[in-house]
């Protein structure tokens, strides 16, 4: 836990980088104007669509004991767990299977899975244990439903970021009516583009900071600008959306965003 009682120095996507590639993360979002939340194989980006497996199977689920957000209870999430696990275990024996994704909203799961063998999978989920298994195969052999649904965007992709973030100021009773002077780092190849970021956050009302040089990194043209923003999650990501696809945009990186707060 971050500690407020000296100073905070939290480098949000240089941290949670690091667990947004980790295999699995989730993101809380709106479908049809109701709340959801969607688990994600991450890691299965860079490698999508795996040819191997040109089908994709839904396994649906619904629960009896449901918060107001339309979110099963742990006593009857773990009864979806056990059903997953066992669909995965029973088609890995036959196949080449991959756990891709699981959307919780209105009371009801959704797990998803590319398989190898629709009709070999269709024998065998019905002989699961004399389970009746609600479930539904198509053919999808370019994953466009792992890329279009259940793969978060840009904007989902930096909220999950700067929750993780948020969620440790809030367990420390931080001020987000407040203020606070933010932080934000680029690195860039040449010295063109980074000139080229510095003039764009000039234009968005940001302060240069730092223009620094470095010899270890394949992008040594470093900047800092800061800005004092809101901790409001939607509003910044937005942000360091910009800030982001602007770096991008400039054959660079945007770095993360540092925030320091003095008692």
């Amino acid at each position: 836990m971050v500690s407020l009682k000296s100073v905070v120095v939290l480098f949000a996507i240089l941290i949670c980088s690091l667990e947004i590639s980790a295999q699995w993360d989730q993101y809380d979002a709106v479908w049809s104007g109701k709340p959801g939340r969607m688990m994600v194989h991450m890691d299965l980006k860079d490698r999508s669509p795996i040819l191997d497996l040109p089908y994709l199977l839904e396994i649906n689920q619904t629960g009896l004991d449901c918060d107001d957000r339309g979110f099963m209870k742990k006593l009857e999430m773990r009864v979806v767990e056990r059903l997953s696990q066992s669909v995965d275990s029973i088609l890995s024996v036959e196949m080449y299977v991959e756990d891709v994704g699981r959307l919780i909203y209105q009371c009801t799961t959704k797990d998803y899975f590319y398989i190898q063998d629709s009709s070999s999978a269709v024998q065998l989920l019905d002989m699961l244990d004399g389970l009746s298994v609600d479930y539904k195969i198509i053919k999808d052999e370019n994953w466009k439903l792992y890329e279009d649904f259940i793969y978060p965007d840009e904007f989902l992709i930096q909220t999950m970021i700067n929750s993780k973030i948020i969620y440790v100021l809030q367990s420390e009773d931080f001020n987000f009516d407040q203020k606070v002077q933010l932080k934000h780092f680029a690195s860039f190849a040449s010295d063109d583009d980074r000139d080229d970021y510095r003039r764009f956050l000039i234009q968005q009302n940001f302060k240069i900071e730092a223009l620094d040089d470095t010899e270890s990194s394949a992008l040594p043209y470093m900047i800092t600008g800061s800005r004092s923003d809101k901790l409001v999650i939607d509003k910044l990501s937005n942000i360091t959306l910009r800030l982001n696809q602007r770096a991008i945009s400039l054959n660079g990186t945007y770095d993360g965003w540092e925030l320091e707060i003095e008692e």
